[in-house]
Parts: C-alpha cells; structure tokens; sequence
C-alpha cells in the first residue's frame, strides 16, 4: 500500500482532515503547481519546474481511497488519481495523489503559492 499524498482540503487544518482520521502523516513536496477551479475546488497540475508542498498520509486502504476519488471528482473527469514522486527530507517516494489535467486547470486560475492555505470562515 503506498501512501497518499493530500494538498488541499484533506491536509492537516485544511476542513477535511478528519475523513482521514489518526493516520500518520508526514510533511512532503510533489512536483506541480496549485490551481483554483470556478467552484472552489484546489487542484494539481503536473509541473516539473515547481514544488507543491503536502502531506503523505499513510494506510490509507483501497476502500477510502475509492470515496475520496468520488470527493474529488475522478468519476466527473475533474481529476485522475495519479502516481508521483514525493520528496520527504532527503528521501523520494512513491504515493497517490489526483492530478488535473492543464485544460481543465486554466478554466480557473493559478494559485500563487506553493501551499494551499484555506480560508477561515469565522
């Protein structure tokens, strides 16, 4: 089982952390950019020049990973779950992660940051 790699809303503080519950999860970077589709929804775009900064998350089984592609959009081609190579401290690792395609990205706009930080409603 290889590990999950979160950017946006399943991240630690990003407002759906919880669905992942207790699971370890370590600090890590995968190559891409952020954007920002009309609804809301943050997405990654392969990019090799940049570094989005995430969490893997570990343990997560094929059952979870069957409702979080449906959370995200796989089935609705919003987003594909893609393997990449995520760099935690000096080490490269396998893991999960979902991937939008350049096309469907630039309907939004791009993020400026290398990490999502979420909006806090108050």
């Amino acid at each position: 089982m290889i590990p999950l790699f979160v950017y946006g809303v399943h991240r630690t503080g990003g407002g759906s952390e919880q669905l992942l519950g207790a699971r370890r999860r370590r600090v890590g970077t995968a190559p891409g950019a952020l954007w920002i589709l009309p609804g809301g929804q943050v997405v990654l775009v392969a990019e090799a020049a940049s570094r989005v900064v995430g969490e893997l998350v570990d343990d997560v089984d094929d059952r979870m990973l069957a409702l979080l592609d449906h959370l995200e959009g796989v089935r609705d081609g919003v987003v594909r779950r893609a393997r990449v190579e995520v760099r935690v401290g000096l080490r490269i690792e396998p893991a999960w992660t979902w991937v939008a395609e350049v096309s469907r990205a630039r309907t939004g706009r791009r993020y400026g940051a290398s990490r999502w930080i979420p909006v806090q409603v108050r």
